[in-house]
């Protein structure tokens, strides 16, 4: 199961604040050694990932493309490999508003005004 409560703040349109709370206790299969955050382009094949430590619950991720979507995930890793991820979209649509849909334990779209 990834990180509990996975959220969004925008502080630019270029850039984006990924913030989650622990994976639940009866979930974690091992100790957890970080967290890791993955985007991409949606379409690409390549991600790329930040890493946080285990007291750490936040990332900002900078230099997106306004223009395109991006796929963005939240998992926690253990000594043995990844776990599961979270898998959000991000993309912008043609009233300038950045939406974010939540896809993998709850479905929403947020809006922000630029």
């Amino acid at each position: 199961m990834p990180p509990e409560d996975v959220t969004f703040d925008v502080p630019s349109n270029t850039a984006i604040r990924v913030s989650w709370n622990l994976v639940p206790a009866e979930h974690r299969n091992g100790i957890i050694r970080g967290y890791r955050v993955r985007y991409k382009v949606e379409g690409a094949g390549t991600w790329t990932y930040k890493d946080a430590s285990t007291t750490q619950f936040s990332l900002k991720i900078t230099n997106l493309d306004e223009t395109k979507k991006h796929e963005i995930g939240v998992l926690a890793y253990t000594s043995i490999g990844d776990g599961s991820s979270s898998r959000d979209v991000i993309y912008p649509d043609p009233d300038g508003r950045l939406q974010i849909t939540m896809l993998f334990t709850l479905i929403s779209i947020l809006e922000w005004s630029y």
